[in-house]
């Protein structure tokens, strides 16, 4: 959105205008200004995610039993973009009823928490349960608000 405020003058008695932008999308984009006879501008801008708030699973709703399942716990920010800043966040996992989750896509080490690193956005997991249940809600807390991913 662009947003712009009255004219001004400056030192020299040229006339300017201020724009404002502001946008809730994790994007690259180029911004076009253009007036009457002028040559038009362009303006390259990088919007970057805000700091993340939350955490949210990306996963299937449903497994078989004794299937290594990857899920993705990923860090956003209060718009619903990834967000990766410089410092990493520590995941502890629950709500796996009779199942675990693991470290690796072989489901050998199991593991009640995880790491996302400094700079990434996420984080891949694995879960197996070798009973079949239903109504199990997986939960990740680490930020603000953790992530459930309902099984």
């Amino acid at each position: 959105m662009l947003l712009g405020d009255l004219d001004r003058v400056d030192s020299r008695g040229r006339r300017i205008r201020s724009v404002y932008f502001r946008d809730t999308v994790s994007e690259s984009l180029t911004l076009g200004f253009s007036a009457g006879t002028l040559d038009p501008a362009d303006h390259a801008l990088a919007v970057s995610a805000d700091v993340p708030v939350t955490l949210e699973y990306s996963a299937v709703s449903s497994t078989s039993a004794n299937l290594c399942t990857a899920l993705s716990i990923v860090r956003k920010d209060q718009f619903g973009n990834p967000a990766a800043p410089s410092s990493a966040t520590s995941v502890t996992l629950g709500g796996a009823g009779n199942g675990a989750f693991y470290t690796g896509s072989t489901c050998s080490t199991t593991t009640p928490t995880t790491t996302i690193a400094s700079g990434a956005s996420s984080q891949t997991i694995y879960y197996r349960d070798s009973v079949v249940e239903t109504g199990l809600t997986l939960t990740a807390t680490g930020l603000t608000t953790g992530a459930a991913q309902s099984l």
